[in-house]
């Protein structure tokens, strides 16, 4: 059984999805990890989240390297390449004839392109759990994050 985290964590309560799907708490923005006990003990809920969070500021979209966020969410294939390194010279095996494309976010990457820059960008040493490091530094969820408490602070203040 797979288990979407962030969906579920709205689901439960705990959170609200933003403009890239991820999960978002008004404490700390989109950074927390969730863990889930799959049980059928009865057990008492809380009220989802009303509070949106996500206002579509856009910060995620232009701190993006990849320009892998738009209005319509996150392309996740994109973003799977510039999360490995796609947009730093020192990461690619062989660095390809289109890197100030790659470099700028101007290539856009599909499934098949995207698995083809994965093997090209492999170069850390596998994990035994399947956690591939992020090398685009989560540009996006540090705008999210600052542009959240700025908002948080300015709302306090009123």
């Amino acid at each position: 059984m797979l288990i979407d985290f962030d969906k579920s964590a709205e689901i439960c309560g705990m959170a609200r999805l933003g403009l890239k799907g991820n999960a978002l708490t008004p404490e700390f923005g989109p950074y927390q990890r969730f863990v889930f006990i799959v049980t059928n003990a009865p057990l008492e809920t809380d009220e989802p989240l009303k509070e949106e969070l996500c206002d579509h500021c856009g910060k995620c979209i232009s701190a993006c390297p990849g320009k892998a966020i738009s209005e319509k969410g996150l392309d996740s294939w994109q973003c799977s390449v510039y999360y490995r390194g796609a947009a730093k010279e020192n990461v690619w095996k062989e660095k390809p004839a289109d890197f100030e494309k790659i470099r700028s976010g101007e290539k856009r990457f599909d499934e098949k392109s995207a698995r083809e820059a994965h093997a090209l960008l492999d170069l850390l040493p596998p994990t035994h759990y399947g956690y591939v490091p992020c090398l685009c530094e989560m540009a996006c969820h540090e705008a999210c994050y600052q542009h959240l408490m700025e908002k948080k602070e300015a709302q306090q203040h009123d």
